[in-house]
């Protein structure tokens, strides 16, 4: 780190450097840049989950998103149970039904209701990007650390306390 009078410059010569200055921020700093790292790599994941849905199930599209869990340096991510989201169609066309039936109270005959052919869209997009998912999270993350050095330096505030 370069000290230039009251403005402070933040420059970061090799790995021993970056570490040092990780450690060293609060643990609400640590979790901004893993959650921005998490959410960069997991774009392009949610993107290619939203596409393998059929067009007609708008509402379970809407329902796929990413959100960073509380407290913790993680971000989960999948179907949401919010207003207007579908969220329960997820596990239906996910691994599909077996044939079903009701029962009609008059006859006692069951009637058929047909049933869901399992569309596979979460788990084998996830298969999928696992690869992609373990060689780009480093960049990711040294990208969003430079990131918030890069923020921190333009407002003229100190990362470390």
């Amino acid at each position: 780190m370069t000290n230039t009078g009251n403005n402070q410059t933040l420059q970061i010569f090799g790995t021993k450097e970056l570490n040092d200055l990780f450690e060293a921020m609060s643990d609400s700093q640590q979790r901004s840049l893993y959650i921005s790292a998490f959410r960069k790599m997991t774009k392009p994941l949610l993107k290619d989950i939203k596409s393998r849905i059929p067009s007609n199930l708008k509402g379970l599209r809407r329902s796929i998103i990413a959100k960073p869990v509380n407290r913790e340096k993680a971000l989960k991510f999948g179907a949401s149970r919010k207003k207007d989201k579908q969220a329960y169609l997820a596990n239906i066309f996910e691994g599909g039904t077996g044939e079903r039936f009701y029962v009609t109270r008059k006859n006692k005959v069951k009637k058929s209701t047909g049933r869901v052919q399992p569309l596979n869209f979460f788990y084998d997009t996830i298969d999928a990007h696992e690869n992609r998912l373990k060689t780009e999270y480093y960049e990711a993350f040294l990208e969003s650390f430079e990131k918030m050095v890069d923020r921190y330096n333009k407002k003229k505030k100190r990362i470390l306390k």
